[in-house]
């Protein structure tokens, strides 16, 4: 018959089975534990020796139900998952966090890893290490076993056989660690790893969300727009003077899966149309005066005047009033309303029934926020002084789909300029 050392596992192995049972994330080829009335004395009943089970016994043929990798589970590391599957949670798919240890999911950007996460598994060596902070251990490491990350993927859904819950060529960085260890700290050790990975093998991994699988048009914030021939409607491919380059940044910062450099280089295209916006400022500027009718015949007060006016032009050398004259001319309140962060209470809180000036206020107040949140990114802490216009760290991925929608709309705004008007 079965045993099992301490006898109380028994009940504890019934409970977690029945827990996955139920969920239906995990299978496993094992005693039917999750049937009601399970008796252990009805099996090895012919004679063959008894067999005990502990906490050290092995799983075997364990799999997930979107997943075609197999593996094992001790029995320890079967009743935690359960216990996960009960209470854990993932944070947006791209952290676990539990009392003990951290796991994050990272990717290859290089592509001496990519041969090393797609290459033979048996040339991979332990690259685990222990750093001591405070008299405190902690050992990071890469693994790519299953964990309960993708446990807790098949949880909350987004899975399918072609986006399994967990895949072979899966890697993340795990921190083991005391209980009260602040996040902030934890993360510092996973960068300082992946810095000496990088610096050291020229193994370089970006940290981002796990796949999810796509389920239709429904579930993303855009529903295309279908003609009476069933073809999608889109705008014509616009490769004229100055938009392929401006495509490049603009798309470097909405493939980059760091937020801050979505930022950085979002800001960076908005900025590329700022010599366009700032020319035909200036040049409206100039023209206005002289059509007034002094310029037919010119004094010298109308020639001071004329030189003032061009000298106040020069106030847009700076980036932040390039950015703000840019965003001004460019963008619409109202449309980026909905998408801004909480920190942006003015454009927030817009509707159409605010009137000009509050919406020139709230154009005003994101140009300053991005210009200032764009600033200390680019800066190291110790030469950057703050301003208090820039974005919470928590509000960033607010922000970078706001500054996504100001960027497209500058660039619409570009493409749209007669081509002997744009400056690039």
């Amino acid at each position: 018959m079965l045993k099992f050392e301490p006898p109380e596992l028994l009940t504890k192995i019934c409970k977690a089975a029945q827990k996955f049972e139920e969920s239906l994330t995990l299978y496993y080829d094992w005693y039917p534990f999750h049937e009601e009335g399970f008796d252990p004395a009805d099996y090895h009943e012919d004679g063959d020796d008894d067999e005990t089970i502990n906490s050290n016994s092995i799983i075997e043929g364990c799999r997930f139900s979107h997943s075609d990798v197999y593996f094992d589970l001790s029995v320890s590391e079967f009743l935690e998952w359960a216990d996960i599957l009960e209470s854990g949670q993932l944070i947006d798919r791209s952290e676990y966090r539990s009392s003990e240890y951290t796991i994050v999911y990272v990717v290859p950007s290089s592509d001496q890893a990519h041969r090393y996460v797609y290459g033979d598994t048996s040339t991979k060596l332990d690259m685990s290490q222990k750093v001591t902070i405070k008299n405190i251990t902690y050992e990071v490491q890469l693994i790519s076993h299953a964990t309960p990350f993708s446990l807790l993927l098949e949880k909350e859904g987004g899975c399918e056989d072609y986006c399994p819950s967990l895949s072979d060529s899966d890697l993340f960085v795990k921190v083991d660690h005391p209980s009260n260890t602040s996040p902030q700290l934890i993360s510092d050790i996973i960068d300082s790893y992946l810095f000496e990975l990088s610096t050291s093998f020229f193994l370089d991994f970006t940290r981002t969300r796990y796949p999810e699988a796509f389920y239709g048009w429904e579930d993303l914030d855009f529903t295309p727009i279908v003609d009476d021939k069933g073809k999608v409607r889109i705008r014509t491919p616009n490769i004229s003077n100055g938009l392929p380059e401006l495509y490049r940044i603009y798309l470097r910062g909405v493939t980059a899966s760091d937020v801050e450099h979505q930022i950085i280089n979002l800001v960076k295209a908005i900025e590329y149309v700022s010599a366009t916006v700032i020319r035909l400022t200036s040049h409206g500027a100039i023209r206005q005066r002289l059509l007034s009718p002094k310029a037919l015949a010119p004094d010298a007060e109308f020639l001071d005047d004329l030189i003032m006016l061009v000298e106040d032009q020069r106030i847009y050398r700076k980036d932040s009033e390039a950015l703000r004259l840019t965003i001004k001319t460019c963008c619409d309140a109202i449309q980026l309303a909905p998408h801004a962060p909480p920190v942006l209470k003015t454009l927030s809180s817009l509707s159409e029934a605010s009137d000009a000036k509050t919406k020139k206020t709230a154009l005003d107040d994101l140009s300053k926020c991005l210009s200032s949140t764009r600033n200390q990114l680019v800066h190291a802490k110790a030469n950057y002084t703050l301003t208090g216009n820039e974005c919470p760290s928590d509000q960033l991925s607010i922000l970078a789909g706001c500054v996504n929608l100001a960027a497209t709309q500058v660039i619409r705004w570009f493409a749209g300029l007669p081509i002997e008007s744009r400056a690039f």
